[in-house]
């Protein structure tokens, strides 16, 4: 399954510079294709339904769902870290 990244409507990129968030969108889509690899019917799924997960881009602190259904990484939160 490929997952696709997308920003929920509540995180406000305007404090972010362009660069970053290209650089939080090539890590979403480097994480989605690695997941890719994990069969759909296989228990780890439901933890990422359950957990949402954070990475670090420079001096971000990144915070996304899996969205199993609509195949999405979607990001719920990005502050400074």
């Amino acid at each position: 399954m490929r997952l696709l990244p997308e920003f929920s409507q509540s995180v406000d990129l305007t404090k972010v510079p362009a660069d970053d968030v290209l650089r939080i969108v090539r890590e979403l889509i480097r994480i989605g294709d690695s997941l890719e690899s994990i069969p759909t019917n296989s228990s780890v799924w439901d933890s990422f339904r359950h957990t949402p997960m954070t990475f670090r881009v420079k001096n971000w602190s990144v915070r996304y769902v899996v969205d199993e259904r609509q195949q999405r990484l979607v990001v719920v939160d990005v502050l400074r870290a």
